[in-house]
């Protein structure tokens, strides 16, 4: 019988400690990346079926397997963002491959990269994108690899637009350091009509409705560690 790999932490607490497999005990399990506040840790892992499925181990305890999209049977996550909200991988169909860049948000909902680029106005339509191998740690930039128009195998880095539906990450003026308090005055600053240019804009939970009320509330609720309604 061959050897069973299973996906573990280490703390200086608590020393190595197995991460469950969402699936029950019925194969290999990955742990791949972890986000930069350690809550949240990344991979893939068996199902009953045998197939390697995306998974988050959060810190709570809690692990919860991705979901796919379209008749994709397999997945892997393999990057992560520093609060956990966005994590990215790959999706493939099992000893076919086709691999299609997908990432997922913070409730285990997956999305095509290529077709979100798309839905937001990128002019992605001749292009492959593979998987993404690598997150920010604002979750606005994401690496990966994929085929060109002109049929070559390349790295290409996107800046993903508003994610769908959720909140934006708490980076609000997206210079990579956060929690800050300059975040905060920017945001009220923005909030009032000044002008950011590498701001988010001032719908912070991208409902379509700003600015309003619900946005502060969100944003705090967010800068607080909480998540997004």
């Amino acid at each position: 019988m061959g050897a069973t790999f299973t996906a573990v932490k280490w703390t200086q607490a608590d020393g190595l400690v197995p991460l469950p497999n969402p699936f029950g005990a019925f194969g290999n399990s990955t742990a791949i990346a972890m986000s930069a506040d350690g809550s949240v840790i990344v991979g893939q892992a068996a199902d009953g079926a045998g197939l390697q499925q995306a998974v988050i181990w959060r810190g709570d305890g809690t692990t919860l397997a991705l979901s796919r999209t379209g008749a994709f049977d397999s997945a892997a996550a393999f990057g992560v963002s520093g609060d956990g909200n966005l994590i990215g991988g790959t999706q493939f169909v099992d000893m076919v491959g086709g691999e299609t860049a997908t990432f997922w948000t913070g409730d285990g909902t997956a999305y095509n990269l290529r077709d979100y680029l798309i839905s937001q106005g990128a002019d992605v339509f001749e292009w492959e994108l593979s998987d993404i191998t690598e997150v920010s740690q604002n979750g606005r930039y994401l690496i990966g690899r994929g085929r060109s128009p002109e049929g070559f195998l390349e790295s290409y880095i996107v800046e993903l637009p508003a994610l769908p539906g959720g909140c934006d990450d708490i980076d609000f003026n997206n210079n990579d350091v956060f929690p800050e308090d300059q975040d905060v005055v920017d945001f009220f600053n923005v909030l009032a009509g000044a002008d950011c240019p590498t701001c988010n804009d001032i719908d912070f939970n991208n409902n379509n409705v700003f600015p309003e009320d619900q946005d502060v509330v969100d944003f705090f609720n967010v800068l607080a560690g909480g998540q997004c309604p």
